[in-house]
């Protein structure tokens, strides 16, 4: 049991059991322990509850050494001594082994704020030792955090970004036989086809598939007829005159099948004066 120092303010706790002669032997030695400089304040243990005890007043409190209570210390009790003691003070008190048993005390010591906590049995009694955390209640201090801009890696020059080397390609990328097998038979005949000439394709002139301009009807050892097409804006003069208007540049000419070359005489592609 860690005894009182000069200076400190000691509270002890008395049961109704002790002797009037026994209370004053014991304030009597912890008056020498503290000097004059210290205090010793006396209270009973069945007006625990209903006395003041300012705040972290005390450097020690012993409550039940000068004699065993008949009864344990309740949370209440437990509660307002530790309330008392000041940060990093020293708890020490006594009491009968009830039902609440060794654990339920140290327990209860803990849920009431202090620390370090340590629980004894003895010829059917409990003896504990705990201390008050060496911080008050609502105490405050600054904490040193580093809110600078965090390190980073350099970043890369951009043309260094930029720059394609052989080491960036994996093989498993690349397509194989240059993507020829991408292609199917199908694929590589339209491609090995050249595409016929039609009728505007320079050199010699061939008919074209589903020829409308009448290259097709034409005899293959006589050239073609050149000149200007007339276009029709009716779409009935191949039926004949009784078909035609009046400026039909085929009119007094047969009738003729759709898409027939036609040959028009200098005076009809003239225009009327």
């Amino acid at each position: 049991m860690a005894s009182p120092q000069p200076g400190h303010a000691v509270l002890i706790v008395a049961t109704p059991e002790c002797q009037a002669s026994q209370i004053e032997g014991a304030i009597t030695t912890l008056r020498q322990q503290v000097g004059e400089h210290g205090n010793v304040q006396l209270e009973q243990f069945d007006r625990l509850g209903q006395v003041f005890l300012a705040p972290a007043s005390y450097d020690v409190i012993q409550s039940g050494h000068i004699a065993i209570p008949s009864t344990s210390h309740t949370t209440a009790m437990l509660n307002k001594l530790a309330e008392a003691a000041k940060p990093n003070a020293t708890v020490q008190l006594r009491e009968p082994l009830t039902e609440r048993g060794k654990d339920g005390l140290q327990s209860a010591l803990t849920l009431a704020g202090l620390v370090d906590v340590v629980v004894e049995e003895n010829d059917g009694n409990l003896t504990a030792t705990c201390k008050k955390p060496d911080y008050a209640v609502g105490a405050a201090m600054s904490l040193k955090l580093n809110f600078g801009k965090p390190k980073t890696k350099a970043e890369p020059d951009a043309a260094a970004v930029w720059t394609v080397s052989a080491d960036d390609f994996d093989d498993n990328d690349l397509l194989d036989n240059d993507g020829d097998d991408l292609l199917d038979e199908e694929d590589l005949a339209k491609a090995s086809t050249a595409p016929e000439k039609d009728c505007s394709t320079p050199g010699k002139r061939r008919a074209c598939k589903n020829c409308t301009c009448g290259l097709a009807d034409a005899p293959a050892d006589k050239p073609a007829v050149t000149g200007p097409i007339a276009a029709s804006s009716c779409g009935n003069c191949y039926l004949g005159d009784a078909f035609r208007c009046a400026s039909c540049p085929y009119l007094g000419m047969p009738s003729f099948k759709p898409g027939e070359q036609v040959k028009l005489s200098d005076r009809q592609l003239k225009a009327d004066v």
